[in-house]
């Protein structure tokens, strides 16, 4: 998390990532459609944004090619 020699909040946040690591592994095998459902839903939301960011990226530089050449 940190390079700070303060290891508290370091041990802290590796225990939360464990615990959660444990309960996803859980809930994958106990749901397994709602968890399908979940990553699925995040799949295609990673996909929107990435569309929506490139279509903004083009609109930004649509007319950089022109002042270069």
């Amino acid at each position: 998390m940190t390079a700070s020699p303060e290891p508290f909040s370091n041990a802290a946040l590796s225990l939360g990532e464990d615990g959660l690591a444990i309960f996803l592994t859980w809930f994958a095998t106990q749901h397994p459609y709602s968890a399908a459902a979940i990553a699925g839903g995040m799949v295609l939301s990673i996909v929107l944004l990435a569309r929506w960011v490139l279509r903004s990226l083009r609109n930004l530089f649509r007319g950089a090619e022109k002042a270069v050449a």
